[in-house]
């Protein structure tokens, strides 16, 4: 194993154990230092590590280039006392190691360090956390720190940034049932399920919910889109594209209420015409008036939104120069609504990926963002219609990329995962229209997360309440990498797209992916299409787990970003996402109580309490809990 390969092993999911000695004398069994970087110790956690240090200490030091000394600024003593000052010193000796050490305080600014130490036969030891790299250390005097080495051996583990390893550490001392995994902790039921074939180019796939208490599976191709449904009897799935009266050729596609009738219609772009097609009450599509539609040679993608005055249903539309708005009007004629273009920065490459749709603050009107090479551009919605364009400062390389919405760092806002062509991002949001790219802090997506995939999702199929990402690639490979808490990332290396009669991967690689909970057992299932125009449902061996369904209701056009937060006041969100267009799954962290958050355009942040034991109808959402 290379040190690229940040990988779970199966193990303890991570309670502390007594044994200070070990959390300071600790060896990484199976890895070696060089190795270490890519490998989850299971047998050692930030949960043992809190549980079993004597002292923790946030600060932040000096940014003196050069220095071979600092002082602990600011200093709060998470856990025990601090003592007073403490200095920081390099160790005597210069054998190389120390000047990696000082580079790196040099660098930290004024960003957190935090400090984990204990007393042990040798002597107090201890571990510094700064800019996400581990330094060994020995206290010879109270309040004094010789830094002897950076410590690679501490990546198995935490691998992430230090402001992120303070909120998880105040998480473990506040919650004695604190956990952070080593695995994924999820599985496949042994069969793999056929769904179908789907010709030419498939562009995604959706789960829409038609009606008949089922998910459908739709599946978007450039040769002739599909519809499937489970069987009756739950084993397999029927092509029911024509009995539905599907007609759409799609290259992009976005599923929304354009009509309001509380029934999820299709938009679809086929490479020159713009169609929409209406689901009726007796649940066939019809194509709605083109009044306005047509679109000729110029589409990055579609989206569902709305109208920041009125909350009217909407089409976002995606273009190389700037997005606008489709709505529809009484007559069944469409009209465009551009968004504000003053002061709109230049795109050289003319690359721009897919705009990102959702409400990033938090204030229940749609924001835009529009992802490209040299940078970003938002839109934020306001009451009287969408602000100026605001350039943000990180890009993609490549420009064309993949985006999942998920709230990664668990503080309630959306956070944007891109996967591009020739680089991956992580634009973390601050919940204010700042954006900053964290991808070098977050664990296995700094090493394990290729350039070049085919496709990506924020998911949650190990139901702890975190939302984890699924990476898909054209060369066989499938990643999943799970949240271990606050965008600490690890790879599970056992969740494979196999087929259970010979054990190995179906070829041609991944296309396109959705979740669902498609055999109503409680609990999310995985629709993959395969290059050769296969598509297979696998099912989720976790079943009956207490969930929370969130749907809009019909109507609404949203957009609502909702969030769960545990109950006791515990200062981290249980899983955010988007929801608009479809009904969303959030796994509840366990049988108690949790708060649900989101806001309605324009208003204040709403809240109800709901636990496993039963569901509550909200003004705007309703609420079905799981079995």
């Amino acid at each position: 194993m290379n040190a690229a390969h940040l990988r779970s092993r199966p193990g303890a999911g991570g309670r502390g154990r007594p044994g200070t000695a070990l959390a300071f004398r600790l060896v990484l069994a199976g890895a070696c230092c060089a190795a270490a970087l890519g490998y989850i110790n299971p047998r050692f956690t930030p949960v043992d590590l809190v549980r079993q240090s004597e002292v923790i200490v946030a600060a932040r030091t000096d940014a003196a280039p050069g220095a071979d000394e600092w002082t602990l600024r600011d200093c709060e003593a998470l856990k025990g006392s601090a003592g007073g000052d403490q200095v920081l010193v390099l160790a005597p000796g210069d054998d190389g190691r120390r000047e990696a050490v000082r580079r790196l305080l040099a660098g930290n600014g004024g960003a957190p360090v935090l400090l984990f130490a204990a007393a042990t036969d040798e002597g107090t030891r201890g571990f510094l956390h700064a800019a996400g790299s581990w330094v060994a250390a020995e206290s010879p005097a109270p309040g004094r720190w010789e830094l002897q080495s950076l410590d690679h051996q501490m990546s198995g583990v935490y691998l992430g940034g230090t402001d992120m390893l303070l909120r998880m550490t105040r998480c473990v001392l506040a919650d004695s049932d604190a956990r952070v995994p080593t695995s994924v902790g999820a599985s496949w039921l042994p069969e793999r399920r056929e769904v179908g074939r789907v010709p030419g180019a498939i562009c995604g796939m959706a789960a829409p919910h038609l009606g008949g208490g089922r998910y459908a599976l739709y599946v978007g191709s450039d040769e002739g889109d599909r519809l499937f449904r489970p069987a009756p009897d739950g084993e397999g799935y029927g092509n029911v594209t024509a009995d539905l009266r599907l007609d759409s050729r799609s290259r992009r596609f976005a599923w929304l209420d354009v009509n309001g009738d509380g029934r999820p219609d299709l938009a679809s772009w086929d490479g020159g015409a713009l169609s929409v097609q209406l689901l009726t009450a007796a649940g066939t599509f019809e194509k709605a008036r083109a009044e306005g539609l047509r679109l000729d040679g110029d589409c990055t993608g579609l989206a569902p939104c709305s109208l920041p005055g009125d909350g009217t249903p909407a089409l976002l539309v995606g273009t190389r120069d700037v997005p606008f708005i489709l709505t529809c009007g009484g007559d069944g004629t469409w009209r465009r609504v551009p968004l504000p273009s003053d002061g709109m920065p230049a795109d050289p490459d003319g690359l721009a990926a897919p705009c990102v749709v959702a409400d990033l603050d938090n204030n229940g009107f749609w924001d835009v963002l529009q992802v490209r090479a040299t940078g970003g551009v938002l839109w934020r919605g306001e009451p009287d219609g969408f602000g100026p364009p605001s350039p943000l400062g990180a890009g993609v390389p490549g420009g064309a990329c993949h985006a999942a919405l998920g709230d990664f760092n668990q503080d309630g806002f959306l956070d944007v995962f891109l996967a591009g062509a020739q680089g991956n991002a992580l634009w973390e949001n601050d919940g204010r229209g700042r954006f900053a790219d964290v991808i070098e802090r977050a664990g296995s997506l700094t090493y394990r997360a290729r350039p070049g995939a085919t496709g990506c999702l924020a998911t949650d199929l190990n139901h702890d309440g975190r939302p984890d990402l699924c990476v898909l690639y054209a060369d066989g490979d499938f990643s999943y990498h799970f949240n271990r808490g606050f965008r600490c990332f690890g790879e599970e290396a056992e969740l494979r797209l196999f087929d259970p009669t010979t054990g190995e991967e179906p070829p041609g690689g991944q296309q396109a992916c959705t979740v669902a909970d498609f055999n109503a057992d409680g609990s999310l299932d995985l629709a993959v299409a395969f290059a050769d125009g296969r598509v297979l449902c696998y099912c989720n061996e976790l079943c009956d787990m207490p969930g929370l369904r969130v749907r809009l209701r019909g109507g609404i056009a949203g957009p609502v970003t909702v969030g769960l937060w545990p109950e006791g006041g515990y200062p981290h969100c249980a899983g955010a996402y988007p929801v608009a267009g479809r009904e969303v799954y959030f796994a509840l962290p366990g049988p108690g109580g949790c708060e649900v958050r989101w806001s309605q355009p324009g208003g204040p942040t709403r809240s109800r309490t709901v636990s496993a034991a039963g569901g509550l109808p909200l003004t705007g959402l309703e609420l079905v809990l799981g079995d």
